[in-house]
């Protein structure tokens, strides 16, 4: 999932977007709605309306305590840590957005702007800052860069190529850009109205779809809408119009739909399972049923293509099962050794499929060990062939998900290993192609956080209030001190070079916000660690899901009003600190 404002990589378990704020439309408290499926339907109905009419037709609720066995340290950008924030009544949750096509391990979603006090938009990548626009809410390139999308703050929509001079006017009104590609997008306005806009030819089609359920291709060139009836509504880039396909009830949400616009997938909650549906030749078919067998299960059904429309796993949060149709076979329905702790698939290096293109031979998946349970197993699925555990007693809390930065996690598969912190907080290691029953490796105990980059060879450690790191080729797993006194507080980033990391040290709150400032420090491995600024909130993503090294984006804080903050934005010129962008609004 993306942010709908900037383009960041977020998930549905995530309140507000990680770099620029925007409240997540798809944010899903699980713990809630596991609550609420579990009940009988008499019961949910009356402790729904309970609360609706105590809150005024808002749902509140506090976040999940952290565990009391060990500390956590905060390593993701401060507004994910927001105490109470309203929470979606689960008849009412709308769908999942699709991710942006590319490898998994690359993911390109473009770069957006920074938007100063005054309205001015600037972009700033490989170092280099370019001035583009007043007036702006804000500015979005597309994946290749060759386009820049505009909305300005009084709702004008433009764009214009890269090798062009000048925007070119789209439309009036309108509210949000909702998906992006590089030859098309779709934008609403704010009346609620879909939009498709070509890039190319500059032609749009009016695709209505107010109040609809809506969910994008993988590759954002396909949309299907769901109205209040039920309807299902089907567009592709270079249709003349939506196509009404059939109805699907008042219940159903779509969970997939083909680039090309040829396929729909769509599911039933039924508060005890799931059917799943499928367009076939153009006609609805029932596909397969999702059953829960345990009471934490979600209702949220994730369907993904593969090998360019041939292939098509269905799977759910905390489902036993799963249906999968491989290289064009029948939909079987498969068992699972447990609950899914996600409805990802994920690749050999432990990231998550995306792309319609991609045709993997085997899928990696994450096993819930029991309902109650903390921990979780790592299996690997040869479609054809039993599922295979890789490594057990992986740690994870739900809450994590609010204080653990996107290059830090509970595991890391690289170069045929992998790497997870255990049930009991310690750090080990296991091949991906091991015995069965084979042990891991221990590396350390009693971690704080693990953090391995995507090229591997160091993994950076917090224990103890101190930072280390640790050559993954050292058989004796020598750990070799970075800094000591590594606050709860503190931030650390793994970068595109292995041997250099960024840390954020001494960080302390901005006032009654939650954000927090603190001084930035360079790493090089083996070498004694440099300052670089005082007062810094964090390190910005640009275009991919992974820092820069040698000219990362450093946000300074400036000053505080209420609960907002003022910053400046700069970058990393002969290792000394320079600002390109001052007062940018947060």
């Amino acid at each position: 999932m993306f942010c709908v404002k900037c383009g960041v990589k977020i998930k549905e378990t995530d309140r507000f977007c990680p770099q620029c704020g925007a409240k997540n439309e798809n944010y899903m408290d699980r713990s809630f709605t596991a609550q609420l499926k579990s009940m009988p339907k008499e019961e949910r109905k009356s402790t729904v309306e309970d609360i609706l009419s105590k809150t005024g037709n808002s749902l509140e609720l506090p976040p999940e305590s952290p565990p009391d066995k060990k500390k956590r340290f905060k390593i993701i950008v401060p507004l994910m840590a927001v105490a109470v924030v309203a929470v979606l009544v689960l008849a009412f949750i709308p769908k999942l957005l699709k991710k942006d096509p590319g490898s998994a391990a690359e993911v390109q979603f473009g770069i957006s702007a920074y938007v100063d006090a005054e309205d001015n938009a600037y972009f700033v990548m490989d170092g280099e800052t370019i001035e583009l626009g007043s007036s702006v809410d804000w500015i979005r390139t597309t994946p290749d860069k060759s386009k820049y999308v505009m909305l300005a703050t009084d709702g004008t929509l433009s764009y214009r190529k890269s090798d062009e001079a000048n925007f070119s006017k789209v439309a009036e009104g309108v509210s949000y850009l909702r998906a992006i590609n590089n030859e098309c997008c779709f934008y609403e306005k704010e009346g609620g109205e879909l939009i498709y806009l070509d890039l190319q030819s500059g032609e749009q089609t009016e695709l209505g779809f107010e109040d609809y359920d809506v969910s994008y291709s993988q590759g954002h060139s396909a949309v299907a809408g769901v109205d209040s009836r039920g309807q299902l509504y089907v567009f592709a880039a270079g249709d003349d119009a939506p196509a009404s396909i059939c109805n699907i009830g008042e219940n159903a949400k779509v969970s997939a739909v083909l680039d090309d616009g040829s396929s729909v997938v769509w599911s039933e909650d039924n508060f005890g399972d799931v059917d799943v549906f499928m367009l076939k030749n153009g006609v609805p078919e029932r596909i397969g049923n999702l059953p829960y067998e345990i009471k934490r299960a979600s209702g949220v059904v994730t369907a993904k293509f593969f090998a360019n429309g041939k292939s098509l796993v269905v799977c759910a949060q905390s489902c036993c099962y799963m249906l999968a149709a491989i290289d064009g076979g029948e939909v079987k329905q498969v068992p699972l050794p447990g609950g899914m702790k996600s409805g990802d698939l994920l690749d050999r290096n432990g990231n998550t499929i995306e792309s319609e293109s991609d045709d993997l031979s085997e899928f990696y998946l994450q096993i819930l060990n029991s309902v109650d349970d903390d921990v979780w197993s790592m299996y690997r699925w040869v479609p054809g062939k039993d599922m295979e555990e890789v490594a057990s007693d992986i740690f994870t809390k739900d809450w994590s998900n609010w204080f653990r930065y996107r290059n830090s996690q509970n595991y890391f598969m690289v170069d045929g290993v992998i790497y997870y912190e255990d049930g009991k907080g310690d750090f080990c290691k296991k091949p991906l192609a091991g015995k069965a029953g084979q042990e891991a490796e221990k590396i350390t105990t009693d971690i704080e956080a693990a953090y391995i980059p995507k090229t591997g060879k160091y993994a950076y450690i917090v224990k103890n209030d101190s930072v280390y790191y640790v050559d993954l080729a050292d058989k004796d797993h020598k750990l070799n001190v970075i800094c000591d006194g590594f606050t709860p507080k503190d931030i650390l980033y793994t970068t595109d070079k292995p041997d250099i990391i960024y840390y954020i040290k001494d960080a302390a709150d901005i006032g009654e916000t939650v954000w927090t400032k603190g001084v930035l420090y360079r790493y090089d491995a083996g070498k004694d660690s440099t300052e670089i600024a005082e007062d810094i909130v964090q390190l910005r993503i640009t275009d991919s899901l992974i820092y820069n090294s040698q000219k990362p984006v450093i946000e300074q804080y400036v000053s505080h009003e209420d609960s907002s903050i003022t910053s400046n934005i700069g970058v990393l010129e002969d290792g000394k600190f320079v600002v390109k962008v001052e007062n940018i609004k947060q």
